[in-house]
């Protein structure tokens, strides 16, 4: 009896010690941005600006990527009117119309770009019957539905602009066009404009300030919020 109760004694006291968990070290979460193609010329500012978290920027036309999961989206206008609770104003900027330098044409009324694009004018001599400046127009938009083409057509006031016109995949490659044609005109932010073009007053209308939106699926934590900010500040503002 007592041996027995010696060994189970030696027993008890041999102490197991608990397994210890060592956790992985989490990774910070990557913001998954859908950027609309008409803004793809901000792409490095939403690099520059991830400072604090991880981002992953798909740059696709609007219509394509609005239906894809993503953290937010950036868009210019109103994005379709599709729209989220979540929605923060980041920017804003006009559209403005250009030609080529050397084009003497010196305004354009809302009567004149709805013919333009409706391709009821094709010689610059139709537009300006008494000039010596003519040649076969080469108009320039983008794609039916994107963001863009709907915006210019609300601007001149037609719910349904149908017509045949060049189109370019975003504003930097439309400006290179323009650049590039002596006959050719088309729309673009103002924020694409360079000095290889110019752009043209308008008699009758005034192309109004459209928003630049960030359209985010859920509340962006403080993390987000300070990228977002962030990105605001490079963006470009319409002045008053």
């Amino acid at each position: 009896m007592f041996i027995a109760l010696v060994l189970a004694a030696g027993c008890a006291s041999e102490v197991i010690e608990p397994l210890v968990t060592v956790e992985a070290p989490t990774r910070p979460a990557v913001l998954q941005v859908g950027l609309s193609d008409s803004l793809s010329a901000f792409e490095p500012i939403f690099y520059e600006c991830a400072t604090d978290i991880g981002v992953l920027v798909e740059t696709l036309p609007w219509r394509m990527l609005r239906n894809q999961p993503k953290d937010v989206f950036v868009v210019y206008g109103e994005g379709g009117k599709v729209l989220t609770e979540q929605v923060y104003q980041i920017g804003t900027s006009p559209l403005v119309m250009i030609v080529h330098p050397d084009n003497p044409v010196n305004a354009f009324s809302q009567n004149d770009l709805l013919r333009m694009y409706q391709g009821e004018i094709t010689d610059w001599r139709d537009l300006s019957p008494l000039s010596s400046y003519g040649g076969e127009m080469a108009v320039w938009g983008y794609m039916p539905g994107s963001e863009l083409q709907d915006a210019f057509a609300e601007e001149i006031f037609t719910a349904n602009l149908q017509g045949a016109w060049n189109v370019a995949p975003d504003p930097a490659a439309l400006v290179d066009q323009v650049a590039q044609d002596a006959l050719a005109a088309g729309f673009v932010p103002v924020w694409a404009v360079t000095s290889s073009v110019r752009v043209v007053p308008l008699v009758d209308l005034t192309f109004e300030a459209l928003p630049l939106l960030a359209i985010w699926e859920q509340m962006p934590d403080a993390a987000q919020q300070a990228w977002l900010v962030c990105v605001q500040s490079e963006l470009p503002q319409a002045e008053e």
